[in-house]
């Protein structure tokens, strides 16, 4: 007898865990859209070879690692994301609790008086005390499906922080090349105006002496005006990627200003050193590693989770509930062990008649699903974008700056035999500051070509998702 009691027992358990192990509606499968090779043909991606490490780490610029370990540190937007995955964490915690059942200690003193219409009369006092417990039995695994909804979104939130990650790096990146652009362009445009100013000492001594005309001191004039507003505007840029880093880095405007100051030799100063080529071999995989990419394939994750539970309300609930113990109409002997009380309450709820409200609310999960593997997709071609447009931005920076190079260091060999001829009396002191000028201006625009280069890169690096 007891033999078939545990045998009983034990079929039990197995029966109500193979229940309790089904979930209605259907499982989730990641969508491929492309092959990795199809994506490498497409964007000419270079999976061999072992290129060149894509980070940030490569400018080798101290001052910008640490500006990007302060803002990593620091950052309000950071805060902000890692605030949202503990949330998202906590929310899981909560969801998978709704798996067990639920106690509640109670305790209860009524006083009851009866009517005197309803027959006989009494007073009647009535004390409990004890436990309550409740189980939603989840056979068809409408709260499994909401924890796997937690889950979902817990990996989503993580990729948000990423992409939060990503955005920032670049946005620091780009926001440091451009004050080192500026300083670099200001000292320069600090050179041009001493020049020009000389120049017009120059071409005012020769009016005087009758040997140029008025529209020629003029013209140097608003020469040595346009100087002055250039640089006006330059330290504008200045200040503004200043104040930018500060906030990025979650400090105040003045706080950095040690920090970045001006450098003899910084950043763009120095030769781009990196083969663009090799910034293209990586593999197909990239785009479904991007952040954004990822917490796109877990919103969708999520809401397939939605559609499983509209579809376990479609089916019959389980609930268990009990009561245990004590119960008297005396508060002296309440806790007497004839005062012992308890109660087992099975119950069951079959979805009957609600017109159509059940199963419109699965189809409204179902067409939800289906906007948001469209929003997969978009997000996924929107990376390839931004990755070829990237690419291209790149190319097209390096064969700019290889011309302004070549268009400087020739620019120098005019002015180093201006210099001689300068020192032979074959041409002029003002001939000789116009050379320089022209020297100066095609450093500047080296410069400029410089930072573009360098900011093509930091771009491309945004596209593929670089979190270093």
């Amino acid at each position: 007898m007891l033999k078939d009691n545990i045998i009983r027992l034990v079929v039990s358990i197995m029966f109500l865990w193979c229940l309790l192990s089904c979930s209605v509606g259907p499982d989730f499968e990641k969508p491929t859209l492309y092959s990795d090779k199809e994506i490498e043909k497409a964007l000419d991606l270079k999976p061999s070879g072992n290129g060149i490490e894509k980070s940030y780490l490569m400018f080798n610029d101290i001052v910008l690692n640490k500006l990007l370990g302060m803002a990593i540190e620091n950052s309000p937007s950071v805060r902000v994301a890692i605030q949202r995955l503990k949330q998202a964490r906590l929310s899981v915690k909560v969801e998978q609790s709704k798996e067990l059942p639920v106690f509640d200690a109670m305790g209860q003193y009524q006083y009851v008086k009866e009517s005197r219409n309803i027959g006989y009369v009494f007073n009647q006092d009535i004390y409990q005390i004890g436990l309550d417990a409740s189980w939603e039995i989840d056979i068809f695994g409408g709260v499994r499906r909401r924890t796997e909804e937690a889950v979902a979104n817990v990996y989503a939130t993580i990729s948000n922080l990423e992409n939060t990650y990503v955005s920032l790096m670049s946005e620091v990146a780009l926001a440091y090349i451009k004050l080192r652009q500026g300083q670099s362009t200001y000292f320069l445009l600090t050179d041009q105006l001493k020049i020009q100013e000389a120049l017009l000492l120059c071409v005012q001594s020769l009016y005087q002496s009758g040997l140029v005309s008025q529209d020629e001191v003029n013209q140097s004039k608003i020469s040595v005006q346009n100087i002055q507003s250039e640089m006006a505007s330059v330290q504008m840029q200045i200040e503004q990627a200043k104040t930018q880093l500060a906030l990025l880095t979650g400090r105040l405007p003045t706080e950095l200003d040690d920090l970045l100051k001006r450098q003899k030799e910084n950043l763009v100063d120095r030769d781009f050193p990196f083969d663009v080529n090799q910034f293209f071999q990586v593999s197909g995989d990239v785009l479904s590693l991007r952040p954004d990419v990822k917490a796109s394939l877990y919103q969708l994750m999520a809401q397939n989770a939605k559609v499983g539970q509209a579809t376990a309300d479609l089916y019959p609930k389980i609930s268990l509930s009990a009561m245990l113990g004590f119960q008297s109409l005396h508060s002296d002997n309440l806790f007497n062990h004839k005062s012992y009380a308890y109660s087992l309450t099975p119950g069951f709820s079959i979805p009957l008649f609600y017109f159509g409200q059940l199963k419109n609310q699965l189809k409204i999960q179902e067409e939800k699903y289906k906007e948001l593997f469209i929003q997969y997709e978009n997000t996924f071609l929107t990376a390839a974008e931004e990755i070829k447009n990237a690419m291209i931005s790149i190319q097209t920076a390096q064969k700019q700056y290889d011309l302004i190079r070549k268009n400087l260091s020739e620019t120098q060999n005019i002015y180093s035999l201006a210099e001689k001829r300068q020192k032979a009396g074959l041409i002029n002191q003002i001939e000789l500051y116009q050379s320089q000028l022209q020297l100066l201006s095609a450093h500047q625009k080296w410069v400029e070509a410089n930072a573009e280069l360098y900011m093509s890169v930091v771009r491309f690096l945004k596209s593929i998702g670089s979190l270093s």
